[in-house]
């Protein structure tokens, strides 16, 4: 111990325990320093206008009742410090004191205080404060706003016995703060504008109390484990609510009620005179701040594909060779006032595209109004305007305003380019070393729309809307054209579609509802070319829900090559067998026919005519519900499209499809959640003029129960686009078990349609018919031979005729519908480590074909295996799969390196032919920090590799994919900084050798941000 420090260290405490306390009250200005502290305050201090006052750090003022601080006009701030706070408290124990009023044009200051024990803490009428690093505890009420502005940062409100904030006509921000073990934490009585981000609410009696009429917007605030999370006279904001998790009671009415029993609004009599100050932010529009990011990037792609027979290398469709690089930018000019004005912009050039602007985008905002140029995305109603991209402009404008502070009125307009034209003999920006050839060509689409909505109540609005394209082929808008006579690779189309929209809350109950109908149509003398195209598509046996992706592949064929496993079992379905290879030769093969067929058929009239005639078809509707009780929440949905129904708003919505959902979410117990989904899906719904309205089943009105008749169904067993009806159910289980998440999910999908399938006679020895156990001649009874290559089959006589007398039949079984079941169940578990989280999952799939012929009475004598019926038509049971997955991944998070490295194994074998598929991934993504906060490395890589095995044809089918990429990363200066990346990509297809190519780049990129 150094003793030389106690004579000091004795005169220091002897000071603080005989230290005078200062008395002080009345008119006060200049600065109250620690010399003089502790203050007794005796009688309360004013600060009138034209006059200044600082507290500065480390003072404490200890006020006897009935006193406090009134700032009347004046000029008044607390200089504390983090490491000395300035404290205000009261003089005596279980006193309180009056607390700081706030009134008049000057904004107070108040940063590092510690305010306690009094009757409002800090009141603001016709007023500004700011409160930083503060914490304001065991008060009546924290903080008072009547017609003020305040500002809140970093700082705690705790145990306020009546409101820690109660704003009344008031604009209050409130960022990354705390409000805990308060009877209310904020108190939104009447007009109201309240802003909270990164802000918590727990232990709170009631956390929110809104009386309506009032705006409370929410940004990373969550407000969990309260007694009561939201209590309001009118349901809430969608934001505010979303924020109320956990808590004993997320969301309740009764607001009214509770505010009788809280402290009232804190009057200040000498307040009248700055009236004028209330809610004005007095501020100008004279300086604008700019910020943002640039970057640009420069790098080398070297592309090799494999030779071919006479030695030459396939044709490159997958990446543009030699040197590429871009632009990127985003700049933000922002005043004081709110307004701004933002510009962004991403350009791209390569050896094949000289100059491609990928987005360019100019915004203006203010309180009332936007308005954007260049590229825009625009989006409303799933039904009418599920979301296009436009290159035009977009304006939106606010008008008037209800109680809750929501616009009366919002008048959007929009307009522009949503498909560029492709012109023939011009190259093909989006595929490298392709030209447009004819019936290559794209007509540029226009589109223009607009819509009104209506805010009649902050409960209830409504949307009334127009939406209209035309395709442009001669004579494009601020483009080159091309002559009529050229043949478009899609139909030239003109569209009209008018919608309404209204939304429904009813409170209380917290019931969500939404209606949305809409009238659509599409005139175009090549609607038969396009028909000609999906009849290509139908007879192969796909899905309606490809079309769009299929119709994209017919424009650029050389793309077949690029699709992964995944995608061509989507387009195929996963009742085929065949190899990735395969499908694509397929694939390629069914392209070429549409071209082919879309070319010879003729161009007709449209049989809807003139866009003007419409019918029921052309209509379209929807309606959805979310109803929250309590710990549950319930969803469901509906949505009717018409077979002549179209928008260019949702270009990629399939005419004739009904959809239908339910759903319901559980909180069982704290740590517990349970999801319940159903959806339905019903395509091709209506056949020919007559409506059906659920699709269930065809060739009736209703289509719900009523089934069609049996000469409908005879009429149209042959038809190739019949109904499809997709039906799936989600059972989801989460369970948070301290360092452990359980998460246990089961799915159930099924699928039906009719296909004009049939069984006919075989009688060809090749077939291998005869080999069939039902043939096996039965002990003693005579036989018939038959040659197979160099094997002799010995077949039942008897049962041999009983088979041929069927030669004179057309058809042995017809009335095909498909019926397919899936089941798929999954279980993974997350464990939380030191700076580790492990992820063990397991994804198991069964798919059985409980497919049936309806009129299958020749066959009720016959006893023949999956194997022999798939030699008559259909193999039962040959495309049932088991499949395994097991995905386990390791996230590791240390000073010295981040790593998140997984591993997922596939296993999958089909009951037909002893087929198998064995698939297995690696990736891996590492960073180390080599120098802080100057240079760091990432290393990537992921490495794919899918065996398949087909037995009994001998095709084996090997293909593998290998990615990685390293790149340094050096920071000049905190907003200047540089990435150096080199990689590489090799798709390796050795059964496949022109889908097969390497890829090695490099790649400099430097970034700015300010």
């Amino acid at each position: 111990m150094h003793y030389r420090f106690l004579p000091s260290l004795f005169l220091a405490l002897v000071s603080t325990v005989f230290a005078k306390e200062t008395a002080i009250g009345g008119e006060q200005s200049g600065f109250l320093t620690v010399e003089n502290s502790p203050y007794i305050v005796t009688e309360t201090i004013v600060v009138n206008e034209g006059k200044a006052l600082a507290i500065a750090e480390g003072v404490r003022l200890l006020f006897k009742p009935g006193t406090g601080i009134d700032v009347r006009g004046g000029s008044f701030a607390i200089e504390g410090d983090a490491s000395a706070i300035v404290e205000l408290s009261n003089a005596s124990e279980g006193s309180t004191w009056n607390g700081i009023t706030i009134t008049g044009n000057e904004t107070v200051d108040i940063n590092n205080a510690k305010i306690a024990y009094a009757e409002t803490a800090v009141a603001v009428e016709n007023g500004s404060v700011t409160v930083r690093n503060a914490t304001i505890q065991n008060s009546k009420t924290a903080i008072s706003a009547k017609a003020a502005k305040i500002e809140i940062q970093n700082t705690s409100f705790a145990n306020s016995s009546g409101t820690a904030i109660n704003a009344n006509a008031s604009h209050v921000s409130i960022d990354a703060s705390s409000f805990e073990q308060n009877k209310v934490a904020v108190f939104a009585s009447n007009e109201a504008d309240i802003t909270l981000v990164s802000t918590t609410f727990s232990k709170n009696e009631y956390a929110i109390v809104d009386l309506g009429y009032n705006r409370i917007r929410e940004h990373d605030s969550p407000i969990e484990n309260n007694k009561v999370g939201i209590i309001a006279s009118d349901i809430p904001l969608k934001n505010l609510k979303s924020a109320a998790q956990n808590n004993e009671v997320d969301i309740m009415p009764g607001a009214d009620s509770l505010a009788k029993t809280l402290p009232p609004i804190r009057n200040i009599e000498y307040a009248e005179k700055y009236k004028q100050v209330a809610v004005s932010e007095g501020v100008k529009d004279s300086a604008w701040t700019l910020s943002g990011n640039v970057g640009a990037y420069v790098g080398y792609h070297l592309v090799r594909t494999r030779h071919d027979s006479r030695g030459e290398r396939y044709n490159n469709y997958f990446q543009t060779p030699g040197f590429f690089g871009g632009l990127n930018t985003y700049l933000k000019l922002e005043s004081p006032a709110g307004k701004t004005l933002e510009f962004t912009a991403d350009l791209y050039s390569d050896q094949w595209n000289h100059f491609n602007v990928r987005t360019v985008n100019l915004t203006y905002f203010d309180e009332m109004q936007r308005l954007s140029l260049g590229d825009s995305y625009v989006k409303a109603g799933d039904l009418y305007l599920a979301g296009i991209n436009v290159f035009g402009g977009v304006y939106d404008i606010k008008l008037f305003s209800i109680a809750s502070g929501m616009p009366m009125f919002e008048v959007e307009a929009f307009g522009g380019e949503t498909k560029a034209p492709k012109i023939v003999g011009n190259r093909d920006k989006e595929n490298y070393k392709d030209w447009i050839e004819e019936d290559d060509a794209e007509a540029q689409e226009i589109v223009v729309g607009g819509k009104i909505k209506w805010n009649m109540h902050r409960r209830f609005n409504g949307t009334l809307g127009f939406i209209g394209s035309k395709d442009f082929l001669e004579d494009p808008f601020l483009r080159d054209g091309m002559s009529s006579n050229h043949t478009t690779v899609e139909p030239m189309v003109t569209s009209r579609t008018f919608f309404a929209d209204g939304n429904w809350l009813f409170w209380p109950g917290d019931i969500e509802l939404n209606g949305q109908i809409a009238a659509g149509a599409a005139d175009t003398s090549d609607v038969y070319r396009q028909r000609a195209i999906n009849e290509v598509f139908g007879k192969a046996g796909l899905s309606v829900s490809n079309y769009p992706l299929l119709r994209k592949l017919m424009q650029s064929p050389q793309l077949v090559s690029t699709l992964s496993n995944e995608e061509l079992t989507e387009i195929f379905g996963d009742s085929q067998v065949m190899t990735p290879s395969e499908m694509r030769s397929v694939l390629r093969k069914l392209l070429e026919d549409a071209r082919v067929s879309e070319k010879n058929i003729a161009s007709e009239k449209d049989e809807q005519g003139n866009i003007d005639e419409w019918d029921a078809q052309n209509l379209a509707a929807m309606g959805s519900l979310r109803w929250k009780i309590a710990k549950t929440t319930i969803s469901a949905q509906l949505k009717i499209i018409g077979k002549k129904f179209y928008s260019a708003g949702s270009p990629d919505a399939l005419n004739n499809y009904r959809s239908f959902s339910f759903g319901v979410d559980q909180q069982i117990l704290d740590s517990w959640k349970m999801s319940l989904l159903y959806n339905g899906y019903v395509e091709n719904a209506s056949k020919g003029d007559k409506y059906n309205i659920f699709g269930l089943y065809e060739g009736t009105t209703v289509g719900l129960f009523q089934e069609s008749s049996k000469k409908w169904e005879k009429e149209h067993e042959q038809d190739i686009d019949r109904a499809l009806s997709a039906h799936n159910a989600n059972l989801t289980n989460t369970v948070k078990l301290g360092d452990f998440t359980i998460s246990l999910k089961y799915k159930s999908d099924f699928k039906k349609r009719h296909r004009p399938t049939r069984l006919y006679a075989n009688y060809s020895v090749e077939s291998g018919i005869y080999e069939d156990s039902w043939f096996k001649p039965d002990r003693g009874s005579e036989t018939i031979s038959f040659v197979s290559g160099e094997d002799t089959v010995y077949v039942d006589v008897g049962k041999f005729e009983k088979y041929y007398d069927l030669a004179n039949e057309d058809y042995l079984a017809t009335g095909f519908e498909e019926r397919v079941l899936k089941h798929i169940a999954e279980a993974e578990v997350a464990w939380k480590l030191p700076k580790n989280v492990l992820k063990v999952g397991g994804v198991w799939t069964y798919r059985t074909d409980l497919s049936k012929f309806e009129d299958d009475d020749l066959l009720d004598y016959f006893d023949f295996s999956d194997k022999t019926y798939g030699a008559l038509g259909y193999y039962f049971h040959g495309a049932d799969f088991f499949e395994q997955k097991y995905p386990i991944s390791l996230n590791t998070n240390l000073e010295i390196f981040k790593n998140n490295i997984a591993f997922t194994p596939r296993y999958k074998i089909y009951n037909r032919d002893n087929m198998k598929e064995f698939e297995w991934t690696l990736n891996d993504y590492l960073e180390i920090p080599l120098s802080k906060d100057f240079m760091e490395l990432s290393l990537n890589g992921e490495f794919r590799q899918l065996f398949i095995r087909r037995h009994q044809e001998g095709n084996n089918e090997m293909e593998a994919d290998l990615d990685g990429s390293a790149t340094l990363r050096v920071h000049y200066t905190k907003d200047l900084f540089s990435d150096y990346t080199l990689g590489a990509y090799y798709a390796y297809r050795p059964d496949s050798r022109q889908d097969e190519y390497k890829d090695f780049y490099g790649m400099f990129t430097l970034n700015y941000a300010f």
